[in-house]
């Protein structure tokens, strides 16, 4: 899973099992979210819908926090924020701060994230759980998979190897 996404595949592994976790610039917990992102959320609580739903739409400010580096990127960047339902930015933003967290999966775990990720920092080596792998792509912001696809996707290819290895190792 990208970005929450990932952290709704952390769960569900950790919940339900799978072969294997695979997190594209997601979180392991919500620490990883910037201080001053988890104090937005908090003042999103009190603030009417109408100052909200400004802040989505702002290009300079996605484009602050998505770090696109070419200029396609930036246009599909500003078209998602256009739409963002501020109601979906609001109860997404809140299940991300109430989260637990994953500390360990009972299956393999595999992180890719990019270094300059604004909107969820990359983990930090202690965080990381003992037998995850953890790649983090040099350059690449919180929309890289966008911007470095055949890293991801090559981050992918050696994560299904290895499960499948091991699978057959059984």
């Amino acid at each position: 899973g990208c970005s929450f996404g990932g952290m709704l595949a952390a769960e569900i592994a950790l919940q339900r099992g799978a072969r294997a976790c695979i997190q594209i610039g997601s979180a392991l917990s919500p620490r990883q979210i910037p201080p001053h992102l988890r104090l937005a959320q908090r003042l999103s609580r009190v603030l009417p819908d109408a100052v909200l739903e400004r802040f989505p739409k702002d290009s300079r400010l996605l484009l602050r926090y998505f770090n696109p580096v070419g200029e396609a990127e930036r246009a599909l960047i500003v078209e998602m924020g256009r739409f963002a339902s501020t109601k979906l930015v609001r109860r997404g933003s809140r299940m991300i701060l109430r989260w637990q967290g994953v500390t360990k999966l009972p299956c393999p775990h595999f992180i890719i994230h990019g270094e300059r990720d604004r909107l969820i920092r990359p983990p930090r080596k202690e965080e990381l759980p003992r037998e995850a792998v953890c790649e983090i792509v040099a350059g690449a912001g919180h929309a890289f998979a966008l911007t470095h696809a055949e890293e991801i996707s090559a981050f992918i290819a050696r994560a299904v190897k290895a499960v499948t290895q091991k699978d057959k190792e059984k």
